[in-house]
């Protein structure tokens, strides 16, 4: 089934009904950081996490010993470590590295170096540099030179696979003395080290030399150019130290580096190619600036908890330093694997895992514990808790809690651990998740309350299950859920998460589909009955439908990206091969709009289409059916069986394309091989059109068949079409003489009108080659009557009848609708009404009958219906300005703004017939200075130069102001309200076709404001809620007022912060307006300017515009 997001479709409506629930519990889990602030302040954790009857899970393991004789024969350095990504501990003892597994298996060393080891790392290799065996880099920093040693991990039926370390050194640099102790790895390969020169470095590698460089080399990314000046004696003479790097910590997303000294923490943005610096923290104990934020106590290291966040731990204790995010609680993540702490110590390895909700319920699940499983259902709030709540917030908080049980319990069945079956947890859901039940509020928390008004339904409060659902949801898509989908070709494919965690997640997804069917027997939607409502349980079953239709939309959207960046090389050419418009939507939707939007579900299309098409033209027939094929497999709803079809036609349309563009080929031989190819891809859209009963893309396979001059192929799409059995009632209404009530005959009819409309395109072009060839044209029109006359189609005499109809008037085209309609009837031998026709043609005169028989001019007729169209276009837009003229007129009548004779003459001019445009302006607009209807009339015509606009504009802003002064002694600011009330009126119809008007009356109405020393938001406000402008618009266009030209106006009024004001208003409001979708665009804008409003404010010595910038940072 092809699937298109619609707003009038059912299931888009239930789409977005489950994406509100998602995004409500998402909500829910942003605001509870803490499983201890959980629905209740001070609640205690042990309700949600009862560990009291669960032993802890740790694990012990000895040291080989070997490494503990090694240990005893150490010269010079040693040193060891985790490599948390591979599961392995690590221990250098001088130039020797031993690795084994946290268990103790899988032992390997590598002994090749003769020089002490001082730096030890683990990082992924950029992609294309090495062979795909490589996964992981080994590098090894000794105080001479840096080593890249291949790392190659090898899986096997157990849990720890096989480490194997290249012996050959793949690339080396040196370290120019520069002791290099701690050395960190992005996701996409860049390699930083940290330097006892208080520098970091980047060691930047490629397959192989270039002309100017060697690819291996090592980039100082910190220093500056004075430190370059300045040889390492001249620094160590006069004493100028630096504090070495200890440790270097990369964020989980790979874009903030922190680096941690003695006495610091600084942090950098890694991004495109570049470091730089972001922000800092200080030991209190030396620094010097009072402003600077501080750590207590000497800092001992410093570990990444969170994108963009990390903990420093300091002699004093635990110190947030650079924080971002907030904590999440373990509810949030229990559905992912459980955090490890791995220690390694002289006694041997041992690692922790955090107990979590899930865990303590496997645990019952396991050991059979029927009785602590159901207790985990079973919420036991301390009195202190409950004393004093209302009934119906017990129940909040009661159903709160089987949520979270509920949602432990999903997590199990949807990936049962070892010694837990998923139908114990369905079992559980079914008997402990709760049912749907009516809620009764009080009347003080009614909305309304009005004597002899009904009493309020009671709130539906659906079950504990049912909201699990959609609260797992939410957590297993927070990992990619804000995350866009283009960051570059190296990271395409990670650009929505980490590519472990998204397998995963589809599993998980995979699995929440079964249960919700074994919980539930069946999803299916679930309609109302008319008049009605459904019952609770079915309600609920309603809701659970549109929670399965989410989960399949993300599903093959997580799927069909995969697809997509395969190749980040050929993502990125595909990327480049969209509009300006696709593109910039394709680097700013989130995942989850690309996924659930009509929006995204057209740019999804478009990209398979790209990628399709690419390969087309690349003549690779096998791999084009292999990814059609792969596409509609994962992700039917974005690639269905029409799209495959359809791809299939647009291929078969390439080829034959580029079988008559082939050089040197005989012509014939090229369009008989293109006929055959055009044959097919008129047989693939009549099987589309048919099977789905629908006549969209009717029009763009036409003009790419006008192209390749396949006629027959248009006729038959069009009749194929036209033809549809949704299209019969059109049949019924041309015969009832088109009657206004037949509403459903009268839209088939449209709809069959632009089918024919393709037939018409093409009749025109060939008359109009009939025309080119001069004598031949007589000929070729007889021709082409035969052909039309013999079409086998039932809807051929009802659209002749049509036509005849419509331009009875016109003693031309009626001509030539005759003449075609007594060349249809004599080939189908139909004697009446040849004769009927016969007839009507001897009405016409003497003239017209001579005329006809020697040959009608065709493509005059068909030229003359063409005008008669865009005249009929004209007049329609033309009656509209004429009534805006007469309006105006009387408006200015009564006003007394002209005279009102010369007003009703007009009027009646204006009543007794249609005119142009052009005369409307010259005749009355322009004469009786109606400004706002010459406006108007010039934008419609198109010609209007950026002086006459501005002038006019200023005319309408001078009109309305005099207007708006005729009561004496009035408020400036009362004045400038009802002047900016009536431009935005103005504004608001031409809005699409005037695109300067905002900028021209912002910058007037500032300036007078500013003169007038008037601080106030009256021209952002009517210009945002009369004539409709959104607040992402108004702040580009401010930011753009606030240049040279402008601020220099400001500082002579006296007035240099009134624009930063309006912006800060702007501001304060889009933020609290912004919706989920324009929170990044908000982000970005506070981001880039307000840091530069802040410090115009502070350069003025505006203190409370200052703070109230700075309480507008997010």
């Amino acid at each position: 089934m092809d699937v298109t997001l619609d707003n009038g479709d059912p299931e888009y409506a239930g789409l977005q009904k489950a994406k509100e629930l998602v995004d409500g519990f998402q909500d829910v889990d942003d605001k509870y950081p803490t499983i201890s602030q959980l629905n209740m302040e001070g609640e205690d954790a042990e309700l949600y996490v009862n560990e009291t009857d669960v032993p802890p899970q740790r694990h012990q393991f000895g040291l080989d010993t070997e490494i503990e004789q090694q240990l005893q024969q150490v010269q010079v350095h040693s040193m060891q470590g985790i490599f948390s990504d591979i599961q392995r501990a690590w221990m250098t003892v001088d130039s020797q590295l031993y690795m084994w597994h946290y268990s103790g298996k899988d032992f390997c060393c590598y002994q090749e170096l003769e020089e002490v080891i001082v730096g030890v790392g683990l990082v992924r290799p950029k992609p294309g540099v090495y062979d795909a065996s490589i996964e992981h880099l080994l590098v090894l920093a000794t105080p001479l030179m840096v080593y890249l040693i291949g790392v190659d991990m090898r899986m096997d039926e157990s849990d720890v696979g096989e480490v194997h370390l290249n012996p050959a050194v793949l690339h080396t640099t040196a370290t120019d003395n520069v002791c290099f102790t701690c050395i960190v790895g992005t996701p996409d390969g860049r390699i930083f080290m940290g330097g006892d020169d208080a520098a970091i470095y980047e060691i930047q590698y490629e397959r192989d030399d270039g002309w100017l460089r060697r690819k291996c080399r090592k980039v100082n990314h910190t220093r500056n150019l004075l430190s370059f000046l300045m040889p390492t004696i001249v620094t160590q003479t006069w004493g100028v130290r630096a504090e070495p790097i200890r440790q270097l910590v990369l964020d989980p997303t790979g874009t903030t580096l922190f680096a941690r000294s003695d006495n610091t923490i600084t942090a950098y943005r890694v991004h495109g190619g570049s470091l730089s610096r972001a922000c800092a923290m200080y030991d209190e104990r030396g620094r010097a600036d009072p402003y600077r934020p501080g750590l207590h106590g000497a800092i001992i290291t410093i570990a990444p908890i969170a994108d963009n966040q990390i903990v420093a731990v300091t002699d004093k204790g635990l110190s947030d330093a650079l924080r971002t995010e907030r904590y999440q609680n373990k509810l949030i993540t229990q559905h992912m694997p459980p955090t490890q702490f791995v220690l390694l110590t002289s006694a041997g390895t041992f690692y922790i895992e955090d107990r979590r909700p899930v865990d303590t319920l496997a645990y019952h699940f396991e050991h059979g514990h029927a009785s602590g499983a159901a207790r985990f259902f079973q919420p036991a709030f301390p009195e202190s808790v409950l004393q004093g709540l209302p009934p119906f917030q017990v129940s909040i908080k009661q159903q709160a809690f089987v949520r979270e049980a509920s949602a432990a319990a999903l997590v199990l069945a949807c990936n049962p651990p070892p010694g837990v079956s998923a139908g114990q947890a369905v079992e559980a859901l079914r008997h402990h998740g709760g049912a749907p039940f009516h809620l009764n509020r009080p009347a003080v928390f009614q909305q309304h309350s009005f004597v002899g008004q009904p009493e309020q339904e009671p709130d539906l409060v659906l079950s504990g299950r049912h909201d699990a659902v959609f609260q797992l949801i939410g957590r297993v898509a927070r990992t990619f859920h804000w995350k866009r989908p283009l960051l570059g070709a190296a990271s395409a494919a990670a650009s929505i998460g980490d590519p472990a965690v998204l397998s995963s997640s589809l599993a998980l997804m995979d699995g929440l589909q079964r249960v919700l069917v074994a919980v539930y027997d069946k999803v299916e939607p679930i309609a109302a009955p008319i008049g009605g409502k459904l019952a609770p349980r079915d309600e609920e079953r309603a809701s659970i439908y549109t929670a399965s239709v989410l989960i399949t939309y993300v599903q093959q959207a997580l799927r069909l990206w995969a697809i997509l960046t395969q190749e980040p090389d050929v993502f990125t050419t595909l990327a480049g091969d969209l509009s300006s418009q696709e593109r910039a939507m394709l680097e700013s939707i989130s995942f989850w709009d690309l996924a659930t939007t009509r929006e995204g579900n057209r740019l999804a299309r478009t990209l398979i289409e790209k990628m399709l098409m690419r390969l087309v033209r690349a003549n690779e027939s096998d791999t084009f059916s292999r990814r059609t094929k792969e596409l509609h497999d994962a992700c039917p709803l974005f690639h269905s069986s029409r799209a495959m079809l359809e791809s299939k036609a647009k291929e078969q349309l390439v080829r034959a394309e580029q079988v008559l563009a082939t050089p040197g080929m005989d012509a014939a031989a090229a369009r008989k091989e293109a006929s055959r190819y055009l044959t097919g891809v008129v047989r693939d859209y009549q099987r589309i059109f048919k099977d789905d009963n629908t006549t969209r893309g009717l029009a763009d396979i036409c003009t790419r068949l006008l192209k390749l001059e396949h006629w027959e192929g248009i006729t038959r799409l069009v009749l194929t079409c036209a033809e549809l059995e949704r299209l019969e009632p059109a049949v019924t209404y041309y015969r009832r003489g088109e009657p206004p009530e037949d509403i459903e005959g009268m839209r088939a009819n449209e709809e069959r009108e632009l089918c024919y409309e393709q037939l018409r395109t093409m009749l025109t072009e060939l008359l109009g080659r009939a025309l080119q060839t001069g004598p031949a044209q007589q000929q070729y029109e007889r021709d082409l009557h035969a052909q039309i006359a013999v079409l086998n189609s039932p809807f051929l005499e009802d659209w002749l009848q049509r036509v005849e109809d419509k331009y009875s008037d016109d003693p031309k085209a009626l001509r030539e609708i005759l003449s075609l309609k007594f060349d249809y009837f004599r080939e189908k031998r139909n004697a009446k009404r040849l004769a009927e026709t016969a007839c009507q043609l001897a009405r016409l005169s003497l003239e017209s009958q001579s005329r006809y028989m020697q040959g009608a001019d065709a493509m005059g007729t068909a030229q003359h219906v063409a005008q008669l169209l865009r005249t009929l276009r004209d007049m329609k837009r033309a009656a509209y300005h004429q009534e805006q003229v007469i309006r105006a007129l009387d408006a200015a009548k009564d006003a007394a703004a002209i005279h009102q004779q010369e007003a009703n003459a007009a009027i009646v001019q204006l009543n007794s017939r249609l005119w142009p445009l052009d005369d409307l302006l010259r005749r009355f607009s322009e004469p009786f200075r109606l400004y706002e209807c010459q406006l108007a009339q010039r934008l419609a015509q198109g010609r209007i130069t950026p002086k006459e606009h501005s002038q006019i504009w200023h005319n309408i802003v001078q009109q309305t102001w005099q207007h708006a002064s005729r009561i004496p002694g009035r408020d400036t600011l009362e004045v400038v309200e009802e002047v900016m009330t009536r431009l935005a009126e103005i504004m608001k119809p031409l809005r699409d076709d005037d695109t300067e008007a905002p900028s021209l009356i912002a910058v007037w109405m500032e300036q007078y404001l500013a003169e007038n020393g008037t601080d106030t938001m009256v021209v952002v406000d009517k210009l945002h809620k009369i004539a409709g402008y959104d607040w992402s618009f108004l702040f580009n266009l401010y930011c753009k007022l606030d240049v040279e030209q402008q601020q220099q106006f400001m500082l002579k009024a006296n007035r240099p912060l009134h624009l930063v004001r309006v912006l800060a208003g702007i501001l304060k409001c889009w933020k609290r307006e912004a919706t989920r979708s324009e929170r990044l665009s908000l982000h970005q804008a506070l981001s880039i300017t307000l840091p530069e409003l802040i410090a115009k404010a502070a350069a003025e010595g505006d203190n409370g515009l200052k703070s109230d910038l700075a309480q507008l940072q997010l």
